[in-house]
């Protein structure tokens, strides 16, 4: 007959010459199944107090005893996370595991882990200089692992809950001005080895689009004959986190309709016949590639116009360059955020509702201010 959870034998052992109380008794793990424990005491009170101890320790705080930092992110946190976000996302999880946390305080005792161990790991990382956004990612993927263990009954209470994350100076940013931005634009369409890039960087201005849902852009999406396009997908890792391929855009705010004036067309035109699928194919007809737009093809151009390449311009600030110009043409700050796929915060974000319809004079704007990088022969 199988002995109830928690009843055992008691008796008396000497070990290396002294004697100790002995128990053992059966515990059921957090997976439900029976197991047997041995402890021991110099005296029955110790003896008692610690089989007590033991029996009124929760099954999962007794399995958290046993794990480490290293196994718990990569045998519970990891695949149980893997398939509640997205691909892109999870690869980022999962980088942040392998490179910071599991090198960094892999070996340390998941329930044991304190702030001070998590700030002399910080401090270690910060020494590295490896990138504090990549620091706070990995601080934030650790708050967010033991929240998961809170809330799985694996912890009774989160140890690192109030650690705060690593402080990032702000980098600093040139946003291009009219003048400049027209100037960076011609400057590129009458390249003599660079006007391929010419229809893609245009397109980024006058569209406000991210540099994914460029990448991700497909033929039919486009609508030439209606002068619109339709920003749905974009160019993203697909489930195994490394193939890239279509997938949803950023956020519900990110999907929808942008208008297209003539200049914008044209800039389309310039991309026709070169791939059945994509707009803005590489020369294998393949998605393009950020690290290479960003370090390579990108501050090129910037050089050739003259423009600072000390890191304070990045292809991404062009949707900046594209909102200051509307902003400075007093469009609505609703309409804005709709034309950029952004979600807009406060009153206006939760009364205004504007229709695909409501932005189409954004299109005529644009058109008209970027109307001289036109001029000239190219």
């Amino acid at each position: 007959m199988e002995r109830e959870a928690g009843t055992g034998n008691r008796d008396v052992v000497t070990i290396n010459g002294k004697r100790y109380h002995r128990s053992r008794d059966w515990i059921v793990d957090a997976k439900g199944q029976r197991e047997r424990k041995i402890t021991y005491g110099k005296t029955l009170a110790e003896l008692d107090r610690k089989v007590k101890r033991l029996l009124d320790t929760p099954a999962q705080n007794r399995e958290a005893a046993k794990l480490t930092v290293e196994r718990y992110f990569l045998d519970r946190f990891l695949p149980g996370t893997k398939s509640t976000i997205r691909p892109a996302t999870y690869a980022s999880y999962e980088n942040a595991v392998n490179t910071r946390i599991v090198p960094g305080i892999g070996k340390a005792r998941f329930a044991s882990l304190t702030p001070d161990n998590v700030r002399a790991w910080m401090a270690e990382m910060k020494k590295k200089d490896e990138g504090v956004r990549s620091d706070q990612i990995a601080v934030a993927i650790l708050k967010r692992g033991y929240n998961r263990a809170l809330e799985d009954g694996l912890l009774t209470l989160n140890p690192i809950g109030h650690v705060k994350l690593p402080k990032a100076e702000m980098r600093e940013q040139y946003i291009l001005n009219l003048k400049e931005t027209i100037h960076f634009l011609r400057t590129i369409r009458l390249s003599k080895t660079d006007a391929e890039w010419f229809p893609f960087i245009y397109c980024a201005v006058s569209l406000g689009m991210r540099e994914s849902e460029l990448f991700g852009l497909m033929w039919d999406k486009v609508d030439l004959a209606n002068h619109r396009i339709k920003v749905f997908e974009q160019c993203g890792p697909l489930d195994d986190g490394k193939t890239l391929g279509q997938v949803p855009v950023k956020t519900a705010s990110s999907k929808r309709t942008l208008y297209l004036d003539r200049a914008t067309e044209r800039a389309f035109g310039m991309q026709e016949g070169k791939s059945k699928t994509l707009v803005f194919p590489n020369t294998a007809d393949r998605y393009l590639l950020k690290r290479t737009l960003n370090a390579t093809v990108f501050p090129r151009l910037l050089k050739q116009a003259d423009l600072p390449t000390d890191g304070t311009i990045w292809f991404h600030l062009l949707r900046h360059v594209a909102s200051s110009l509307l902003t400075n043409e007093d469009v609505a700050t609703p309409k804005i955020d709709k034309w950029m796929g952004h979600t807009t915060d406060g009153i206006a974000g939760k009364y205004i509702r504007l229709r695909d319809e409501d932005l189409e004079k954004i299109a005529g704007t644009m058109g008209r201010l970027l109307r001289p990088v036109w001029s000239g022969k190219g």
